[in-house]
């Protein structure tokens, strides 16, 4: 059974997800800012990581980039030591998205290639695959095409086990565009 502040913070996190789906960005922002010290108080570091991860996303998609950069920071050591594999992939990859965002190339390539031992640990292929995809993109930004070539590579064997045929279509595609400016279509 739940403790009552448990159960709380676990309702505060359920409404800030629903505000923040239904564009009511202010009350999920409070929502999650109430729910995050109840996770503290009660040393439940994943729901403290999460309303990290969660406000972190808020912000990014509010523009507060240095907010956003704050929350996923704070988030990742919590996460880390609660041994959330998960939650740890999905900090490093957020980062690494907010920092290609902010044209913080190298930053963000570290963070991606932190998120792979993760996500790989978790057995979960969609997040593997997309953070490889994540860098594909990014080295292609770069033009560093022989190593974008080589993250699509390892990517497309993971979206054909997972039978994700539009991930695997796309990184097809995006292999083709890399393969002809490497001018290797044989």
């Amino acid at each position: 059974m739940l403790s009552d502040g448990l159960a709380l913070a676990t309702a505060l996190a359920a409404a800030g997800d629903l505000h923040d789906r239904n564009d009511r960005l202010k009350e999920a922002e409070e929502a999650y800012l109430e729910a995050l010290p109840i996770y503290r108080a009660e040393g439940h570091r994943r729901g403290e990581a999460a309303m990290g991860k969660a406000l972190g996303a808020l912000y990014a998609r509010t523009d507060r980039l240095d907010a956003a950069e704050e929350a996923y920071c704070e988030a990742l050591p919590i996460a880390v030591g609660a041994h959330d594999l998960a939650g740890q992939a999905a900090l490093e990859r957020a980062l690494g998205d907010l920092y290609v965002r902010a044209d913080r190339l190298d930053e963000a390539s570290h963070a991606y290639e932190r998120a792979r031992p993760s996500a790989h640990g978790t057995l979960d292929l969609g997040a593997e695959a997309a953070i490889l995809k994540a860098l594909a993109d990014l080295y292609a930004r770069r033009e560093q095409w022989d190593l974008a070539d080589a993250s699509l590579r390892e990517a497309l064997p993971i979206y054909r086990k997972r039978g994700d045929r539009p991930g695997e279509a796309n990184a097809q595609r995006e292999l083709g565009d890399i393969l002809l400016k490497l001018d290797r279509l044989d």
